[in-house]
């Protein structure tokens, strides 16, 4: 009995964090496709500058918008937004906000 709960709960979590996940990549490609600085955007793993193509999505100035996904697959950029919502659902905040 225990451990069909223990993995009813696991498996409520998994669902949880793949659907903010998707949310969360929805808002960058739709909602927020306009605007320059977003997570997405300022995601720059590497240290380079904010919008270019070292980042997660690239700013294009010629049309004012940025690409959905700047690297070689959209797997991660999925997983980007899988380890946001892993960190924001499964800890107590970030410290520095």
């Amino acid at each position: 009995l225990a451990t069909s709960l223990l993995g009813k709960i696991l498996f409520f979590y998994m669902i949880t964090n793949h659907w903010v996940a998707c949310i969360w990549f929805i808002i960058h490609r739709y909602i927020e496709r306009n605007v320059k600085f977003t997570w997405a955007t300022s995601d720059c793993p590497w240290g380079t500058e904010v919008g270019s193509d070292g980042c997660l999505a690239k700013w294009d100035h010629a049309i004012g918008e940025h690409n959905i996904c700047n690297m070689d697959s959209m797997v991660h950029c999925y997983l980007r937004s899988l380890h946001f919502s892993l960190t924001t659902l499964s800890t107590v905040g970030y410290g520095d906000i």
